[in-house]
């Protein structure tokens, strides 16, 4: 049969559903802005297993773009993309847990979920785990400060996605050198080295829904 290329890429495969679901969600080429289709499409491809699908189905019910605001429903589909190892949909669960959207408030299944998206190399993830260790979990409410082995693992994370480039890590590992909170004496030169770091670059796929981009 004859059909439009844009149904003919639909029907190939999840990936290509993927990619067309994105240029629907962003504008891309000759396609108009529709976040209802990208939202579509993007089901299309999750219910056929696609993990970085569910991850931006997740983000569609988080956002209320395309479809109804549920972040139940978000959290259901992070969870499944999770589940299949999907760095980018345990970062976005362990966000969930730790605000307690769409779940019930839990610091230490986030702790776990963003250690293992940490795990994988996702910068985001990294910077969010060390945040949350160096509250020690409890939101930033006592104002304790973290345990010993607590902060050598938020330096480690913070060092980590400083590598990558992650702006926020590069200023906050700065902050904890310059103020000598990693155990060590304070050492200007090494905060001052972190915050000469060269911006990121953009990412294809939004590792926190709280963001728009």
């Amino acid at each position: 049969r004859v059909c439009h290329p844009a149904v003919w890429m639909e029907d190939r495969d999840a990936g290509a559903t993927f990619s067309l679901a994105l240029k629907h969600l962003h504008g891309e080429g000759i396609l108009r802005r529709n976040p209802a289709e990208a939202a579509r499409l993007f089901r299309r491809a999750a219910n056929q297993g696609h993990a970085p699908s569910q991850h931006n189905l997740g983000i569609c019910f988080a956002r209320g773009e395309g479809v109804q605001q549920d972040l139940a429903e978000a959290a259901r589909w992070f969870e499944i993309g999770a589940g299949q190892g999907d760095a980018m949909s345990q970062e976005a669960l362990g966000q969930c847990y730790a605000e307690g959207k769409g779940v019930s408030q839990d610091y230490d299944e986030a702790v776990r979920l963003y250690r293992l998206s940490a795990g994988a190399g996702n910068s985001g993830a990294q910077v969010k785990l060390a945040k949350l260790l160096f509250m020690r979990g409890d939101g930033g409410r006592t104002g304790r400060l973290p345990t010993r082995e607590d902060l050598a693992e938020c330096v480690r994370m913070y060092r980590l996605a400083a590598e990558q480039n992650h702006q926020l890590a590069i200023f906050s590992l700065g902050n904890i050198l310059i103020n000598g909170y990693d155990g060590n004496r304070r050492s200007c030169a090494r905060a001052r080295s972190s915050s000469r770091a060269p911006r990121s670059s953009r990412r294809t796929r939004c590792s926190s829904w709280s963001r728009s981009q």
